[in-house]
């Protein structure tokens, strides 16, 4: 008679569901980020934040950057490198199972003097992320394609990247964020009295008052 049974509340707890197919930032329904220190997407329910104070998030066809000039010219406006940081909010906690990362690649600048190759740049790109939960991974130069999914598969709030500093030796490090994939996490179930529950105390009720009446 005292047991429970869990009832899921219908559209309630239906609210957000999203999609676990990914979401991409090259979609129209990020197309107000570019220029912008903060963006939200409420179709989606994620905010995109650009730092340091003074940075703005870009937007290219390879997917987010972000916008720092610490010189009269940014070499590299659209993409991440440091000290730049992209910060990736959900609207409440979901279980991130992929970041796609894109224009990751190994390359060099060189120019030949009688015969001999002087490397002037060279990429050998390296990146963090930090999830909400303060864990800390890493990640480098992928394909020849420059793409990278990371496999996350945590639950979090938030999900930043910043790219390694540039050496001194003129190794240069940036890339981009293509998108993510996640699901939300369903809202706690409601638990309420079966129906046996419920006419039993309707029942109970009934004869106290009779036993009442009865007194009177």
């Amino acid at each position: 008679m005292n047991r429970l049974v869990s009832v899921v509340v219908g559209e309630a707890g239906m609210a957000y569901m999203a999609s676990a197919a990914p979401v991409y930032f090259t979609d129209d329904a990020f197309s107000g980020a570019h220029g912008q220190a903060s963006f939200t997407s409420e179709e989606y329910g994620i905010t995109l934040t650009a730092s340091p104070d003074g940075a703005e998030l870009t937007r290219s066809s390879a997917g987010l950057g972000v916008d720092y000039s610490r010189f009269i010219i940014d070499d590299l406006p659209y993409e991440i490198d440091y000290p730049e940081v992209l910060t990736i909010s959900f609207d409440k906690e979901v279980n991130l199972e992929s970041v796609f990362i894109s224009n990751l690649y190994s390359d060099q600048i060189y120019v030949k003097i009688f015969g001999k190759k002087i490397v002037l740049a060279s990429w050998e790109e390296e990146g963090s992320y930090e999830l909400s939960d303060g864990e800390i991974g890493y990640f480098v130069t992928a394909n020849n394609n420059g793409e990278l999914t990371l496999d996350i598969n945590k639950t979090v709030s938030s999900i930043s990247f910043s790219a390694k500093a540039e050496s001194c030796l003129g190794v240069l490090h940036d890339f981009s964020v293509k998108g993510v994939s996640f699901t939300s996490i369903p809202e706690p179930a409601t638990s309420v009295p079966e129906p046996a529950v419920l006419s039993f105390l309707g029942i109970s009720l009934l004869g106290l008052g009779f036993v009442r009446n009865r007194k009177k």
